[in-house]
């Protein structure tokens, strides 16, 4: 069996360039738009790993914004944003990086990353990363910031975490 990354193949790149800023005269778009964004590119079967690396480099970026509120000091903000770093110029599959994600999330969590026990298949993976940007976006609104940067982590751990892809059907 070989790896299959959530990683895979296309249109957030154009998604971005066709639309535009937010509200009138190039306002910033409203809060929580880049992580709807970054949810639906992890989620598009088109997608290219450089919507993929985009998207994961928009939840660093909100992971790593929220973190003074999530009480998160020490090393966490070296880790993560070397892991940002690594992410930007590497293949998302790259074993460094996620190995300072997995370092990132357990001084979050307090706890060893393992795949949820919810997910079996990639169906599952790309429904819980839908899921988790969608509810980190409500706690960072709500100001639940360590509720928000732990769901952040989740997805961008469950989509860089190798998942073995069902043997060909002859």
């Amino acid at each position: 069996m070989r790896p299959f990354f959530l990683v895979p193949v296309a249109a957030f790149a154009l998604a971005l360039a066709l639309s535009e800023p937010g509200g009138p005269a190039g306002a910033p778009p409203p809060k929580g738009a880049k992580l709807e964004r970054a949810a639906q590119a992890l989620v598009d079967e088109g997608r290219s790993a450089e919507d993929v690396r985009a998207a994961l480099l928009d939840l660093f970026d909100e992971a790593i914004a929220a973190a003074p509120a999530a009480g998160l000091g020490g090393e966490w903000p070296a880790k993560a944003s070397r892991a940002r770093e690594l992410f930007a110029t590497r293949s998302p599959a790259d074993p460094e990086a996620r190995s300072l994600l997995e370092e990132s999330w357990r001084e979050a969590t307090g706890k060893a990353w393992a795949m949820p026990s919810s997910v079996a298949r990639i169906e599952d993976a790309t429904a819980l990363v839908k899921r988790d940007v969608g509810e980190a976006a409500k706690a960072l609104r709500e100001g639940r910031a360590a509720d928000g940067v732990r769901l952040l982590l989740e997805a961008a751990l469950v989509v860089v975490t190798p998942m073995h892809a069902p043997a060909a059907r002859s």
